[in-house]
């Protein structure tokens, strides 16, 4: 595949690496001379100019660019029901380069945005969710229309089909609600319970305090057992930070802590959750990160983040420094959906240094305190809420990656009947990548 291009810049060199090396798996060779566009098949004619035989994509200027433009929004329409943005003309019908590029740098988010109470940009103020497109991976559902588009003009060029797969990841802020919290800690809670006339949570309280009763939060050998031989990843996130007032966990220094992150290491995938403190300070997050290592005996390269706190570019500056090569925290806490517009992973691109990183970030669809908490869904709202999420994904065979915490799954408190529809999601997911892969 030979790509002409009057201009060639960082971030149509990203684009192009994305769409062709990591997605469609193809080599290519991007040329600016057109001497050479004359003796060759099967190019694609990134330019106003009009090469004969070539595939004309008409650029709108996006990828020639160095600076991050005030504009309003891009203007969205449909074509064969696929959601498209610069629509300009040529052979394909839209500029497919700067759409993929503006949603995977999160362009959006260097411009004017209305933070919520956490200064999060979200997801009501994104392009997505305003134009009623955010449950539905776009740029997949966009790369695989170009890939048709691409078979019938060039029938003899091979390009990779992706194959569904499932990530069930787990936030641990706390691996307990009682136990190993200290004394005044326990006391207070009590006394709270008390006083609200939660009568039954204190004793219930004192009952596993008391050893009578396992701790509720503490679910992982259960939840390692429903994920084994299943072929599904499963991912623990371990919030390692100091007491605070959105950082509730336990001490990592204790022995019962350690014992925790010895079992969830044996049985799966970890990574750093960094503490709400660590969002904006290099330091803590580097200390947080040491504390892991240390627990664990290995190195810790991805992370997410406590209340998915973070901006662009700044916090992913401070991952690269710190040695975190994979984020998962590329989601919404107010809406399900895509917020990237794809449930691929993807390389983080610094918008305002103009240039790409090592930084993969691996996107989420939907969180389960989004549909709990903000949303107000009863788990049976939620079990069909998430399944269209699946089916979206299924589509364009990408990688269906939810988030959970371990207490949203100890069927306590609001979180009554959410186990079920964890177990429930869980099978469904257990039997499309099963089928899926039989099928490749």
């Amino acid at each position: 595949m030979i790509i002409f291009s009057e201009n060639i810049t960082p971030r149509l060199q990203y684009t192009l690496d994305y769409i062709f090396k990591h997605r469609f798996k193809t080599d290519y060779t991007l040329i600016s001379d057109l001497n050479i566009i004359e003796k060759s098949e099967n190019v694609i004619n990134y330019s106003n100019k009009v090469i004969p035989n070539a595939l004309q994509i008409v650029p709108c200027g996006l990828l020639f660019a160095d600076n991050i433009s005030k504009h309003s929004y891009p203007d969205l329409s449909f074509i064969d029901n696929i959601p498209v943005i610069f629509k300009t003309g040529g052979s394909f019908p839209f500029d497919i380069f700067s759409s993929v590029f503006w949603f995977l740098s999160r362009y959006e988010e260097y411009l004017e945005f209305k933070p919520d109470s956490h200064s999060r940009f979200p997801a009501t103020e994104s392009f997505a969710y305003k134009n009623n497109i955010l449950n539905r991976p776009i740029v997949d559902e966009q790369l695989i229309y170009f890939k048709t588009f691409l078979k019938k003009y060039f029938p003899e060029t091979n390009l990779h089909n992706n194959t569904f797969k499932a990530i069930t990841t787990i936030d641990v802020d706390s691996p307990w609600c009682y136990k190993n919290k200290g004394f005044l800690r326990n006391v207070a809670g009590f006394v709270r319970d008390i006083l609200k006339g939660k009568i039954n949570d204190a004793e219930f309280r004192l009952q596993v305090l008391l050893n009578k009763k396992p701790d509720p939060w503490y679910n992982f050998h259960s939840l390692t057992d429903l994920y084994k031989n299943t072929g599904i990843e499963l991912k623990f996130f371990i919030h390692t930070g100091n007491y605070g007032k959105y950082d509730k966990s336990v001490s990592y220094k204790t022995q019962a802590f350690k014992n925790f992150v010895e079992y969830v290491t044996s049985k799966a995938d970890i990574g750093l959750h960094p503490s709400y403190q660590a969002a904006t300070d290099i330091n803590i997050l580097k200390e947080e990160k040491n504390r892991l290592e240390e627990l664990s005996g290995k190195k810790i390269t991805a992370s997410r983040q406590h209340f998915l706190v973070f901006s662009v570019p700044e916090y992913y500056r401070m991952l690269i420094k710190a040695g975190i090569t994979a984020d998962y925290s590329m989601g919404f806490a107010d809406r399900a959906g895509f917020r990237a517009g794809t449930s691929m992973p993807f390389y983080f691109f610094d918008l305002q240094k103009n240039k790409p990183t090592e930084l993969m970030i691996h996107p989420f669809a939907v969180m389960d305190r989004t549909l709990n908490s903000y949303r107000n869904n009863s788990p049976q709202q939620a079990y069909e809420s998430i399944l269209l999420l699946i089916e979206n994904t299924l589509k364009v065979n990408g990688n269906f990656v939810s988030l959970w915490h371990n207490e949203s799954l100890s069927e306590m408190f609001e979180w009554k009947g959410w186990f079920s529809v964890f177990q429930k999601i869980t099978s469904t997911l257990v039997n499309l990548q099963s089928s899926n892969n039989k099928q490749q």
